[in-house]
């Protein structure tokens, strides 16, 4: 008489491969025990980027799962634990003080912005931001899957994420040779415009004003009769001959004067999208006398020095 009872090694084999299809990505093997997943920094876009720490932000791709955020210090990366389910994954690091991390509730809206006004539409550097997004992190208990910067899939089940954060900042290098007047001078800045004054995290897109200026302390070298100050904003350079820089002398006699230089195209140097060196040769700069007429001297379309009541900072 037959037995009703099924096959034991068949309802062991069925059960078995029941809960392995339930809980694989094609290659992925599900780990003995998993505490979350591990984010990598990878720094080939930036190999110079030398940062304190990185702010991570997943935004769930449902409408019900909750927005999650980790600071991580470093910037090699580290572990974050996440519950399953599907992740839009914004990273920027979080040691500048002149940039703000606004907007984080959605994706829409998450951007980093100058935080250091100086004057009406005017910013003290925001210092060098680096931002990464991996456009869908599916977290499961048995790893991740994702979708890296150059659209390849990959699957890990060690839930090991490698990201490649770039630079979203340019920095800009300012250099005036051949200064005559540096004798009469106790402080110089420069305000280079135009830049913007935030940019999307999500998106890596330029927000904010477009037509904010990026405030410079320039520093005066008696000995070579130059003065050369750098600085960072957001956004890609503008082309000449939109650029434009305003210069504020404050003169040892505590007169203050102003002029506005447009940069011509042969003193702009765009070595990439986010480094620019800007060279100006021949600048004469007033005396304690000087007012509103003009000293000529700058190899540029000028305007005439103007008093104004602005002291720039720091003292030289």
């Amino acid at each position: 008489m037959k037995s009703a009872l099924p096959h034991i090694p068949a309802v062991f084999a069925a059960t078995l491969a029941f809960m392995t299809a339930s809980c694989a990505h094609k290659a992925i093997e599900c780990p003995a025990a998993s505490a979350g997943i591990e984010i990598r920094f990878e720094w080939d876009r930036a190999a110079g980027a030398d940062v304190d720490g990185m702010s991570l932000f997943f935004y769930p791709l449902d409408s019900y799962s909750r927005q999650w955020r980790f600071d991580i210090a470093g910037r090699d990366g580290g572990p974050v634990e996440l519950p399953p389910g599907s992740y839009r994954l914004v990273a920027c690091n979080n040691d500048l003080p002149g940039t703000a991390i606004d907007g984080t509730g959605s994706l829409s809206t998450v951007c980093a912005s100058a935080s250091r006004p100086v004057a009406d539409g005017v910013y003290a550097s925001t210092g060098m931001l680096y931002g990464a997004v991996v456009s869908e992190i599916e977290v499961t208990p048995c790893g991740v899957r994702y979708t890296s910067s150059d659209g390849t899939v990959k699957e890990c089940g060690r839930g090991l994420v490698r990201c490649s954060p770039d630079s979203l900042s340019t920095l800009y290098t300012l250099c005036i040779s051949r200064v005559s007047g540096l004798e009469h001078v106790r402080t110089v800045a420069a305000d280079l415009s135009p830049v913007v004054s935030a940019v999307n995290l999500a998106t890596q897109q330029p927000g904010g004003s477009s037509d904010a200026a990026l405030r410079m302390s320039l520093a005066a070298d008696r000995t070579l009769h130059t003065l050369s100050g750098s600085g960072c904003a957001f956004g890609a350079p503008a082309q000449p001959p939109e650029c434009r820089l305003s210069l504020l002398i404050a003169l040892a006699g505590g007169k203050t004067v102003a002029r506005t230089i447009e940069i011509a195209p042969e003193q702009m140097n765009i070595a990439s999208p986010h480094n620019v060196i800007i060279k100006i040769d021949g600048l004469e700069l007033p005396d304690d006398d000087t007012g509103s007429d003009d000293v000529g001297g700058i190899d540029a379309a000028v305007d005439g020095w103007t008093v104004v009541e602005i002291s720039p900072e720091p003292d030289m």
